[in-house]
C-alpha cells in the first residue's frame, strides 16, 4: 500500500464517519450534531484559540509541507 493511498483511505474514512455520525444525530436527539459539538467546543476563548491553533498545524503538516511546491 502506498502512502498515497493511505492518504485517500484515511480521508474516505474520516467522510465515512461523520456522514455517520450526521445520519444518527438527525434520527435520534441524543446525539450531538456536528455544528453543536463545534459550539460546546469553541465556549471559551482559550477553547477557540487552541481549535485555530490546531487548525493551523494540521493545515501547515497536511498542505504546506507535503506539497513539495517549495522544495
Amino acid at each position: 500500500m502506498t502512502s498515497r493511498l493511505a492518504t485517500f483511505l484515511g480521508y474516505g474514512t474520516i467522510l465515512v464517519m461523520i456522514g455517520v455520525w450526521a445520519t444518527l444525530a438527525a434520527r435520534s436527539p441524543r446525539w450531538l450534531t456536528l455544528p453543536d459539538a463545534f459550539t460546546l467546543l469553541t465556549r471559551s476563548r482559550t477553547a477557540r484559540i487552541l481549535v485555530v491553533l490546531g487548525w493551523i498545524w494540521l493545515g501547515w503538516h497536511l498542505f504546506a509541507r507535503g506539497s513539495g511546491a517549495f522544495k
